[in-house]
């Protein structure tokens, strides 16, 4: 039988798998990833602090410490990326990282964590261990391609949980949730090959598969039926899971023991690596028909994004700027490109969508090369497995496949808090496999001895301070940044003060999100709302004590340039539906935002048009053209400056510049038209 210790690790092992990919607390802000992230790291910190328990008086959880220089790829990444957190632009967000990401250096100590913990139970208990973990991995997997057929793209039963996330179910984002079913899919593939599984079970897995595959993330059967077509809403996933197969076949003919066709493996390799970069460098180069093919059909925020990060880590190639800094690095090299009406989808971005210019930013080239380390190390390790008989062709095969074809996918993506806790524990997995970790029988142990009581005693402790500080008070924040802002509209004024307190979590990147929110329903409300005798005081209180919150945020978060220009836009708000005067004081914090937001960057348009309208309420109508010229200067392809000029100087009656505006925008977008 075994004791609560053993139970413990073997049975939270299986339920952070199967329950991570569906784990949803609906009052979380961004419920769809912050939920996980707090799940991730409750269960991790419970299966840790036993674990280091287990290891104090059960020696059958040790492995020799020379077993420790395989770790040495995960070890030195994760240390790496501690370093350049030191010299983050913003320290804090690379720790912590924010609720709609869950991506920070916090995930890799828990995932480098449990990696440990993982092969520690491996060894334990062996392979049969190791298959009915597998088991519990697909399934969590088949549960969340069954959240996808519920929600909205398949047959959308209209539950909230589903419909908030949107084509993803509970899953977050498409492209996160399909690089997480590659792994589902690909242990579900390894399952089958192993030999070791009854009939009924493999028909099961297949079902669990064909749930995956023709989920509306892949190949969309339901978009044959309703004509939005096969391909899913995954796009870089349905191309993805095309060339994971043929990856399969190459590794397949590599690993074969006969050397005629192992050289065709080894040559289709090599001659698929020219082709990838011959491809790849078209892709990349503007005007060709591939590049203009992807721009047409996806919008061009993609190479805007890779641009920004290719200077950013020209500047600073080695340190980087740090985990989950690239929103700031975006804010540094901003790019008005991304505000024309095509791009404008994701003008806010804090990822480069491309796991090779993210980790370029967050770590500098050094990061590049630690992180290709780690994957290469899983795919060393699974040869080794295969050539000591551990692993048979076709698994070894799929595992190759599975790396490959997830950096792969995530060209076009970013990595998520649940595919990277799936990368450590397939480094553990492969590790096991590859090498011998003996299984040794448990001591007979006195555990209630004083020693170990006192032992047990220091590490619930640990524990309970550790989750607290990881878990408890984050998620108790995210809850009540949900709470406060979804409060921001109503009849009451918002406890925002309340958000000033506890942990750091959500004072970056989600402080001026939500606002940001909440300002752009001011701007298509606020003439209905000053024209509502109703709504106009409560709205006034509520946007008062939403700017004197965000002031107050602004001293621990200076780094952050979309918070100062959305305090800048509720200012002018506010001024607008009040009616107030704008007196020494105010034009002393209004300027002061302004030139906080310039010196973080001085390139975004909506500074200066922001700018023109605070000139108009002091009567500074040549300033405020000034202004507006200065917006067009800075970005002479973005029509919005032009038209804000344009109808100001109409309605002013300059005549003059309203001529030489009007000319310079045909002259800079020859199809501009002004109505």
């Amino acid at each position: 039988m075994f004791n609560l210790k053993d139970k413990i690790l073997k049975y939270c092992s299986f339920g952070l798998f199967l329950l991570a990919p569906i784990a949803y607390f609906y009052n979380n802000l961004y419920p769809h990833v912050s939920s996980k992230t707090f799940f991730i790291y409750g269960v991790v910190e419970i299966m840790f602090f036993v674990w280091i328990y287990s290891l104090i008086v059960d020696s059958s959880y040790r492995f020799s410490r020379k077993y420790l220089v395989y770790f040495i790829p995960a070890i030195l990444f994760v240390l790496w990326m501690s370093l350049t957190a030191v010299y983050a632009i913003n320290p804090n967000l690379a720790l912590l990282s924010n609720f709609a990401r869950g991506t920070g250096l916090l995930l890799l100590y828990h995932t480098l964590a449990f990696s440990f913990v993982f092969l520690s139970i491996l060894k334990k208990y062996g392979t049969s261990y190791l298959y009915s973990f597998l088991n519990y991995f697909v399934l969590g997997g088949v549960l969340g391609a069954l959240s996808i057929w519920m929600g909205p793209y398949g047959f959308d039963i209209g539950i909230d949980a589903l419909i908030t996330g949107g084509e993803d179910g509970l899953m977050g984002n498409s492209s996160l949730s399909a690089a997480y079913l590659f792994f589902a899919m690909a242990f579900a593939l390894f399952l089958i090959s192993s030999g070791q599984i009854r009939p009924l079970h493999k028909k099961l897995l297949w079902v669990g598969i064909s749930l995956m595959v023709f989920s509306p993330l892949f190949i969309n059967i339901m978009g044959l039926l309703n004509g939005h077509g096969v391909v899913g809403i995954a796009r870089a996933g349905f191309l993805t899971l095309f060339i994971s197969v043929f990856l399969y076949f190459i590794f397949y003919l590599f690993l074969s023991s006969k050397k005629k066709i192992k050289n065709i493996g080894i040559s289709l390799i090599l001659l698929s690596t020219i082709a990838f970069g011959l491809v790849w460098n078209n892709f990349m180069t503007p005007g060709t028909k591939l590049h203009e093919a992807f721009v047409s059909s996806a919008t061009g925020t993609r190479f805007i994004f890779w641009d920004t990060a290719s200077r950013a880590m020209h500047d600073r190639p080695i340190l980087g700027y740090g985990l989950e800094n690239y929103g700031l690095v975006f804010q540094k090299y901003f790019n008005p490109e991304i505000l024309k009406k095509q791009n404008s989808i994701e003008g806010w971005s804090d990822k480069a969508h491309n796991i090779y210019f993210d980790m370029g930013v967050y770590g500098g080239y050094p990061a590049i090369v630690l992180y290709s380390i780690l994957l290469l190390s899983i795919l060393y390790f699974a040869y080794v497995a295969y050539k000591g008989g551990r692993l048979n062709r076709v698994q070894a095969s799929l595992i190759g496949a599975l790396i490959v074809g997830y950096v792969v996918q995530n060209l076009f993506a970013f990595e998520s808090n649940i595919s990277i806790l799936a990368i450590f524990m397939l480094f553990s997995v492969v590790m096991y496999l590859g090498f011998d970790f003996k299984t040794k029988v448990s001591e007979n142990i006195e555990e209630s001895s004083f020693e170990n009581v006192l032992i047990g005693s220091f590490l619930f402790a640990s524990f309970v301070f550790v989750f607290i500080y990881c878990v408890y008070l984050p998620n108790k924040k995210a809850s009540l940044y949900r709470k406060v802002f979804s409060a921001s509209l109503g009849s009451t004024v918002p406890p925002y003060e309340k958000l000033l307190e506890g942990p750091t979590m959500g004072s970056d990147w989600d402080a001026s999100d939500s606002a940001d929110a909440i300002y752009k329903y001011y701007k298509v409300s606020a003439a209905n709302i000053k024209n509502d005798p109703k709504k106009l005081p409560q709205s006034i209180k509520n946007l008062d004590a939403l700017i004197h919150y965000l002031y107050k945020a602004q001293e621990t978060n200076s780094t952050d340039f979309r918070l100062y220009m959305t305090t800048l836009s509720l200012e002018n708000t506010m001024t607008y539906l009040s009616g107030r005067k704008i007196t020494p004081e105010l034009r002393t914090r209004l300027y002061t935002l302004i030139e906080n937001a310039k010196s973080i960057n001085s390139s975004y348009p909506d500074i200066y048009w922001s700018t023109a309208q605070i000139k108009v309420w002091e009567g500074d109508y040549a300033g405020a053209v000034s202004e507006y010229r200065q917006a067009i200067k800075i970005a002479p392809t973005l029509p919005a400056s032009y038209t804000l000029a344009l109808n100001f100087t109409r309605l002013l009656g300059d005549q003059k510049s309203f001529s030489e505006i009007a000319a310079e925008a045909v002259k800079n977008i020859p199809d501009f038209k002004y109505n």
